[in-house]
């Protein structure tokens, strides 16, 4: 145990007399003292300004300041000393000088202040450099995405800086291909604080995006660019053609306006028109038709576009009415009817069950020569299949073959899946092998729907061969089909067959459906 002295020791082992305790506590006091310690930081704060003011190099400030402990405080006090442009390359030299001599580990908020001062005195390259430095330096350390920006905005006004930064700072996120946290502050300093991002950081981001194959990131930046009318120009229209063509939809835009206009556009309004089909598509009806009002506003889209996307949006939102009465007004505008507006108008009718309006507006269109197109049938051969209509939906099929136009692997298999007559099953049967000579790519739900109608129908053989047809054209029968057909097989009475066909699907590793055992025990 320590035993105590009327004798207190010194850090050198010297004997301090008890006597002089107050001394000591005086001694204490004033090393604590933090006026004491705010007069010392500014003391070194001056001295090493007046040294960088003086142009002093790397080691005449190590030799001068060899012994002095830098940190954080004094690191931004002396920034902010040299903050005119005509000190910015004393700062840049101590804010490496700091690192390289004294060991001094940058944060983002010094460099933040270092980029400003910078940027202020316009000595981009060296600005940029730093950029790069602390994005690449963040992103390894996995800080708070919002870190760096939120360090430039809080000494954004202290430095006297320039919006430039923000620009910078997008961009250099673009060309280190961090494109979601690029984007996310993009917005973030436009929504929440209030900065304008240029045309030419917008082109940086789309530019990179686009180059990188993020197909929906690209559109939603080209959205955000319309609603903030930062507006686009040539390269910006050029990047997202490019970006249509990545995506494959080039040609399906360019092929609905020449629906909707009967001839080509430029390539600004085949851009723009694809933006309002995604955003509408996509559920947002209301914001597609804000940004096409806009767009209106500023000559970016056709009118008889305009009118067709506004009819097609209100069909979308179900309001029937509304969209009759666009429809109307365009016409009085002397705007043609256009197969597209009877298309929206024909899908609502068919998915409400109208069918007769839906047929109706079919009849219009051929009397006006407008063209019907693949999704135009598809909504007739779906609607009338639904409806019971079944004689009729496959004389729509019939007729978009004779067209040479396909239809679409949902509206075959619905209009299959309603057939019971055996007259009708073999059509549809003649009618695949028609379609597959003409590049039509069925799905098993396809085969399975016209193996459980002939089955249904009592004609195994048929249903048999369909399996056969399937393997000779290799296209591999999966679990659907071969529970089908076992099911049909047995309701058929033909157990062994049944037991078969069990067995080849257990052998290529298919599990059965519940229903197949089922379908074993009923006959059985």
């Amino acid at each position: 145990m320590f035993k105590f002295s009327n004798k207190l020791q010194s850090p050198l082992n010297k004997p301090w007399s008890i006597h002089s305790s107050s001394s000591l506590i005086k001694f204490i006091h004033t090393t604590t003292n933090p006026e004491s310690n705010n007069n010392n930081t500014t003391q070194i704060v001056n001295s090493i300004t007046n040294s960088l003011k003086n142009n002093s190099n790397w080691d005449t400030l190590t030799s001068k300041f060899n012994s002095t402990q830098l940190n954080t405080t004094i690191i931004k006090q002396v920034l902010l000393s040299l903050k005119q442009p005509n000190y910015a390359k004393q700062a840049l030299r101590f804010f490496h000088w700091s690192a390289n001599c004294k060991g001094f580990q940058h944060g983002a908020c010094t460099y933040a202040l270092t980029i400003h001062i910078l940027i202020r005195a316009s000595l981009l390259t060296d600005a940029k450099a730093l950029l790069e430095s602390v994005l690449k330096k963040t992103h390894v350390n996995n800080s708070p995405k919002f870190l760096v920006v939120d360090c430039l905005i809080d000494s954004f006004k202290v430095t006297d800086s320039n919006p430039l930064v923000f620009n910078l700072l997008v961009q250099y996120y673009a060309k280190l291909r961090f494109f979601n946290v690029g984007f996310d502050v993009c917005c973030y300093l436009e929504d929440h604080h209030g900065f304008c991002l240029s045309l030419i950081t917008y082109n940086s981001l789309i530019h990179v995006v686009q180059k990188s194959d993020l197909y929906d990131l690209v559109w939603k930046i080209y959205e955000r660019l319309i609603i903030r009318r930062v507006y686009p120009n040539e390269v910006t229209i050029r990047t997202m053609i490019g970006a249509l063509c990545k995506g494959g939809k080039l040609r399906e835009v360019m092929d609905l306006i020449d629906v909707i206009h009967g001839k080509r556009c430029s390539a600004s309004v085949i851009v723009n028109t694809n933006l309002v089909l995604r955003i509408v598509e996509e559920g947002r009806v209301e914001e597609g038709m804000a940004l096409l009002k806009r767009m209106l506003q500023k000559n970016m889209i056709l009118d008889t576009i305009a009118y067709s996307l506004i009819v097609y949006s209100k069909v979308k939102l179900n309001d029937l009415d509304s969209a009759w009465t666009v429809y109307e007004e365009m016409l009085k505008r002397g705007f043609n009817a256009n197969s597209f507006v009877h298309t929206s108008f024909i899908g609502a009718f068919c998915g409400k069950g109208k069918i007769d309006e839906a047929i109706r507006l079919m009849q219009e269109m051929e009397d006006m020569n407008l063209k019907a197109y693949d999704e135009t049938f598809d909504f007739l051969i779906i609607g009338c299949a639904n409806a019971g209509r079944v004689e009729e939906s496959l004389n729509y099929c019939r007729k978009m073959m004779t067209c040479q136009i396909i239809p679409s692997c949902l509206a075959f298999n619905e209009m299959v899946g309603k057939l019971t007559e055996f007259d009708n099953l073999k059509l549809a049967d003649a009618m695949l092998t028609d379609l597959l000579n003409m590049g039509f790519v069925p799905e098993e739900t396809t085969y399975s729907r016209l193996i459980a109608g002939y089955s249904n129908a009592g004609k195994c053989e048929e249903a048999i061969k369909l399996y056969h047809e399937m393997e000779y054209r290799s296209l591999n029968p999966g679990s659907l089909v071969f529970s089908s057909l076992i099911k049909g097989l047995c309701q058929c009475g033909k157990l062994a067959e049944a037991q078969k066909y069990l067995k080849i699907m257990k052998d290529r590793a298919l599990e059965p459906y519940e229903d197949v055992h089922e379908a074993f025990v009923t006959t059985g």
